[in-house]
């Protein structure tokens, strides 16, 4: 494969060329003639619709026949996508952001979509163009692309990560849930936060376009069932009743509580239960979709201790209703070790402790803490455990030999090329830079990069690399100097001399830097200023390597 180089020096940047060619053939057919079948879409979720947008022209795949549709799109290349799509390309608009550039390959397109209204860019002046564009970020452009009715954001209850939409997003990404372009994932999570795929990307643009709003199918409300039907407490305490509404996924889980007694007992809109005078009441959960009922009777008793302070049978209790682990998955060396963190729902959970257990110690082994330690090769799952509920939340550790890095390099790094190849990129220590002969990475021979200590190397498709794939060989030593010798002479120069080894052939030889001229069959120069006893080093350069030899000046 013929090697590019797309680096700056020191590794440090991508050059712009490589970000403008990634971008101009992520998406962009340059002719709309019939696009033949990617051979990665067979099958694939948005096949029809990816391939039908291929067919116009209106986007293009990968040189080698594939489309890549669960790769991430970013910001620069999503509104580009927008104004193609949707006709809002504006040649004389203009766009002032720091890092967006007359001269990027994306400043007519975020020119064009600012003009048009749906972006506006962050506080800090900037547009982002190579970040990745999210869900709920796409889903608010198309909201204010197609100016759709405020949604009611009890849809977005039915996704298990409701919570992690962000406030700003809510009624945007109501809104295009409620007309159907936009859904969640087969585990129940909407994603708000993953980076939008290509395929993602066409579909609800797709949508957009053709109108194919159809309101999401909705899941009616079977029942409602509270966490308890009795319950006992002291006046002044507040005890919190959980609801839960079936199915799981029904569209509209809202409800409403009420008390019968506000006079004994009253209830807010998150099923707070307070204590107010001795007596019983009735609390009842009711829901918004078929008006389901649940009740729990509430007695209401004198608090215990005299005027002291409240007695035990008033206290609150919150039950934990779930644990979670900030990695599900982690990769690690032998003797690594790594922090997971538990976090118990809810926040305001009255027993928060959790333990922690390894199913594979002779793999990982974890501490009280969630500190896990990798122990051998192999795979370990990591399990904390909440105390109130059992609740339990995993992660799964793989753990790999260590590796070792070869001592002639000091970094390197692994980066993508417009194809989707992996570039494998070395740098060799500044030490053992005119010493290295050959550098290996997976068995391939890697290529120098002129004028650097970088060494590079292009492997087909996406592809792991870890320290233990490079090789490196050193030059063989270099023996290439018969005799060499300085003397004083009469005038107070001192000669140097040097005889090579029958058939070397020397590229250059220098005594202490100067060049010398080959003399019949030695090499001569002549420096001033040395005393007897001073040494001469002498430098020979040959197509196999550098030798050096000191000699030590004498008198003739």
């Amino acid at each position: 494969m013929q090697e590019r180089w797309y680096w700056q020096s020191k590794m440090k940047t991508k050059s712009r060329l490589l970000a403008a060619a990634l971008a101009l053939c992520l998406f962009f057919a340059v002719a709309a003639a019939a696009q033949a079948a990617f051979s990665d879409l067979s099958g694939h979720w948005a096949q029809k619709q990816v391939q039908a947008w291929a067919d116009k022209g209106m986007v293009s795949g990968y040189p080698d026949g594939t489309f890549q549709p669960d790769k991430a799109v970013t910001r620069a290349e999503f509104v580009a996508l927008v104004n193609r799509a949707m006709n809002k390309q504006n040649p004389a608009a203009t766009a002032d952001f720091s890092d967006v550039k007359t001269s990027d390959w994306f400043y007519r397109e975020v020119a064009a979509a600012v003009s048009a209204g749906y972006v506006s860019g962050y506080e800090d002046k900037t547009f982002r163009p190579n970040q990745a564009i999210t869900r709920q970020e796409a889903a608010s452009i198309i909201d204010r692309l197609l100016k759709l009715d405020r949604g009611d954001e009890s849809v977005l209850n039915k996704f298990k990560d409701a919570a992690q939409i962000g406030s700003w997003a809510r009624g945007s990404l109501a809104a295009v849930v409620a007309k159907g372009l936009m859904g969640g994932y087969p585990d129940g999570t909407f994603g708000p936060t993953r980076s939008i795929t290509r395929a993602e990307a066409v579909v609800v643009l797709d949508r957009a376009l053709t109108e194919e709003t159809t309101p999401a199918e909705e899941v009616k409300v079977t029942g409602v069932s509270l966490d308890r039907h009795t319950l006992s407490l002291s006046v002044g305490s507040t005890v919190q009743l959980k609801a839960t509404v079936s199915p799981d996924n029904a569209t509209n889980k809202e409800v409403t509580w009420s008390t019968s007694d506000e006079k004994i007992a009253t209830v807010d809109d998150q099923g707070n239960v307070k204590g107010v005078a001795e007596g019983t009441a009735t609390i009842t959960v009711t829901t918004a979709d078929g008006g389901f009922t649940d009740t729990c009777e509430v007695t209401v008793v004198r608090r215990s201790g005299g005027g002291g302070g409240g007695g035990g049978g008033g206290s609150s209790t919150v039950s934990v209703t779930g644990v979670s682990l900030d990695k599900t998955s982690l990769p690690m060396t032998v003797g690594a070790t790594a922090q997971l963190t538990a976090t118990v729902t809810p926040s305001n959970a009255t027993n928060k402790s959790v333990t922690w257990s390894s199913d594979n110690t002779a793999v990982a082994t974890v501490d009280a803490s969630g500190k896990v330690t990798a122990v051998a090769p192999g795979t370990a799952t990591i399990t904390v455990k909440t105390a109130d509920g059992g609740k339990t939340a995993t992660c799964v550790v793989t753990v790999q030999a260590a590796q070792v890095l070869p001592a002639e390099i000091s970094s390197w790094v692994t980066l993508t090329d417009p194809l989707g190849n992996t570039v494998v990129v070395a740098e060799i220590k500044p030490e053992y830079a005119e010493k290295v002969d050959t550098v290996t990475v997976k068995g391939q021979t890697m290529n120098r990069r002129p004028g650097t200590n970088e060494w590079q190397k292009t492997l087909e498709g996406s592809v792991t690399v870890v320290d233990a794939d490079f090789k490196v060989t050193l030059k063989p030593a270099v023996d290439v100097i018969a005799k060499a010798d300085a003397g004083l002479g009469l005038f107070g120069d001192t000669n140097v001399y040097v005889w090579l080894k029958s058939g070397v052939t020397a590229t250059s030889v220098t005594a202490n830097g100067q060049p010398m001229t080959l003399n019949g069959d030695f090499y001569k120069v002549t420096l001033w200023g040395l005393n007897k006893g001073d040494t001469v080093t002498v430098e020979v350069t040959t197509t196999q390597g550098v030798q050096t030899q000191k000699v030590t000046v004498r008198e003739l």
